[in-house]
């Protein structure tokens, strides 16, 4: 299985106009690199350092993590870029262009990360994590039309905003014409503080494309880390209790980056029940469990989670 790794390209003092702050996004695939700036990764090169070898997809996979650098698209300060770079927090990368000198990055790449002037034009391009600009890493499986798509949001969150799916409707729509048809709802904080569901199932609206594909419908399975007070009996005590002692569980900051082991089963318990509750036949139906497919899970669940369309609105959707 082939990996898509979204990363983001800091580009701060490019020449090519940028609506995100001089950031581009930027997927890492064994044989393919693909970037919003005109010539800045070649589509279809591969290079030692970009290619897919042994052990480097678990760093690639750090690298898409890379949440602190001195660019990081619209939240990009000048004098946090220093700072940032005279501490060495540095959590991204420079990655060699394709043809380019095979010699180390010096002190002249130092330098444009501490003044925040990363560009396109150099050997080295300076890559960070994706979220800095899309945080549920879905943008380059929409941008590849991909028609089942799972995404699983742990942002923290406690006021249930949803900013980072609401965030992938404005790029998609803006770059993609894309449309999400998607209904929060039941994933809202109630009056006692609880969701109504873990997850909600929503169609993707792809329009047709540049090189006339044609308009077709996806399908996101969005996931939220949520409570919904149905956990179970044992593992609603468990969480209960967790929650009198970390009040902002299941949210809490990024910059808390040291769990306890009684944090960490916390949010391995409540994934796992957000899992299990995926596969209940009263949700699902009756789908063989043993070996499910994806387009027929999807189906399954499109049954019991969305609402049937129109031949009108089908017609509006597909052109067909």
């Amino acid at each position: 299985m082939a990996s898509v790794i979204g990363a983001s390209f800091e580009s701060g003092w490019s020449q090519q106009p940028d609506p995100t702050g001089g950031t581009s996004m930027t997927a890492l695939t064994p044989l393919a690199r693909y970037s919003a700036v005109e010539g800045a990764l070649a589509s279809g090169l591969v290079t030692a350092e970009l290619h897919h070898s042994a052990g480097h997809d678990l760093a690639y996979l750090a690298l898409s993590g890379a949440a602190v650098s001195p660019q990081m698209g619209l939240r990009t300060k000048r004098y946090a870029s220093f700072w940032l770079t005279v501490l060495n927090l540095r959590l991204g990368i420079w990655l060699r262009r394709p043809g380019k000198s095979p010699a180390a990055p010096g002190l002249w790449y130092l330098l444009k990360e501490m003044t925040a002037t990363a560009d396109e034009r150099g050997a080295f391009l300076n890559i960070s994590d994706g979220g800095h600009i899309e945080n549920l890493g879905v943008y380059e499986l929409m941008k590849r039309r991909c028609r089942f798509i799972v995404a699983i949001d742990g942002e923290n969150d406690p006021t249930m905003t949803f900013h980072a799916l609401t965030n992938l409707q404005r790029l998609a729509y803006i770059d993609f014409g894309i449309t999400l048809d998607v209904n929060l709802d039941d994933l809202r904080l109630g009056e006692a503080g609880y969701s109504r569901s873990h997850f909600q199932l929503c169609r993707i609206l792809y329009p047709q494309g540049p090189d006339d594909s044609p308009l077709e419908v996806g399908y996101l399975l969005y996931m939220k880390l949520s409570l919904t007070g149905n956990e179970g009996e044992y593992l609603k005590r468990y969480l209960k209790r967790f929650k009198l002692d970390e009040p902002t569980f299941p949210h809490h900051s990024t910059a808390d980056q040291f769990f306890s082991e009684t944090q960490f089963e916390a949010y391995r318990s409540l994934g796992e029940h957000i899992g299990e509750k995926m596969f209940l036949p009263a949700i699902t139906g009756p789908l063989d469990q043993t070996n499910v497919r994806l387009d027929e899970w999807f189906r399954c669940l499109g049954h019991s989670m969305l609402r049937p369309i129109s031949s009108g609105e089908r017609t509006q959707q597909t052109g067909k």
